[in-house]
C-alpha cells in the first residue's frame, strides 16, 4: 500500500488531468480506424474472451463489485457521462430517426391499400409491413 494514498491518488489524478492534449495528439495521429484493426484481431479476442470465461476470470470481474457500489458508480459518474454522450451523439441520433421515420412513411403508404376486414388480411398487411421495414432498415437506405 501506497505510504500517502491521498498524494497517491492526487498525483494520479494530476497525470489524468494533464494526459489530454497526449491523448488528443494520439488521436491525431491514428491513420486506421479502430474498427479496422479490431475486425484484425477477432480471433485473438474471440480466444481471451473465452478462455477468460473458462478460467473463472470473467465471474470474478462481475463479483468483484456491490450492488451498493455499482448504484452509486452510476449515480455518481454514469448517469452524468449518459447525459453528456446524449448530446454529443444527437446529430447523428437524429439522422437515424430521420430515416427510420422515412422508412416507416414509406413503408405505410405502400400497404396502405391491403385489406384488413379480416383478421388473417390484417396479419398479412402488418407481416408485409414488417418484412418492409425489417428489409429497408437492414440496407441502411430507404427503397
Amino acid at each position: 500500500m501506497p505510504k500517502n494514498v491521498q498524494a497517491s491518488l492526487a498525483k494520479w489524478q494530476r497525470g489524468m488531468q494533464s494526459a489530454a492534449e497526449s491523448v488528443k495528439e494520439g488521436v491525431k495521429n491514428v491513420s486506421e480506424s479502430p474498427g479496422t484493426a479490431a475486425n484484425a484481431n477477432v480471433e485473438k479476442y474471440r480466444r481471451n474472451v473465452m478462455a477468460a470465461i473458462d478460467n473463472g476470470t470473467l465471474e470474478a470481474g462481475n463479483n468483484s463489485y456491490t450492488v451498493q457500489e455499482w448504484r452509486d458508480a452510476m449515480l455518481k459518474k454514469g448517469v452524468s457521462n449518459m447525459a453528456t454522450g446524449a448530446a454529443q451523439l444527437r446529430p447523428s441520433k437524429q439522422r437515424a430517426i430521420t430515416e427510420q421515420l422515412q422508412i416507416a412513411n414509406e413503408v405505410s403508404e405502400a400497404v396502405k391499400g391491403m385489406a384488413t376486414d379480416t383478421f388473417d388480411a390484417a396479419m398479412a398487411k402488418a407481416k408485409e409491413a414488417a418484412r418492409m421495414m425489417m428489409e429497408r432498415s437492414k440496407r441502411g437506405r430507404r427503397g
